[in-house]
């Protein structure tokens, strides 16, 4: 699965907070189109499949950040997405740090 020219300033947005908070790791969950009842093993790996690309990307744009890659497949009906977000141990601590 490969990065769309037309999400790369996404990327590069992404890239440039993560090069702000090396210390926390990330989860990239990958989604795919369909139906929660739709859900099977082929959507599961492409899910992981698109957030590995995104990984990938983000690596390239130079963040060494932890980055977690989970494929979801259509479990959540989000369609054809990758979301990005601190786990919720470390989303506590950014929310902390934000606040000093």
């Amino acid at each position: 699965v490969n990065i769309e020219v037309s999400v790369s300033d996404t990327v590069g947005e992404i890239a440039r907070v993560l090069k702000a908070f090396p210390e926390f790791a990330v989860v990239c969950e990958g989604h795919a189109k369909g139906a929660p009842e739709t859900n099977n093993v082929s959507k599961v790996r492409l899910s992981k499949a698109r957030a590995e690309s995104v990984r990938a990307a983000l690596v390239q744009e130079g963040v060494d950040t932890d980055i977690v890659c989970k494929g979801r497949g259509s479990v959540e009906g989000c369609g054809m997405c990758v979301h990005i977000f601190a786990p919720e141990e470390d989303a506590a601590s950014l929310q902390a740090a934000a606040q000093t």
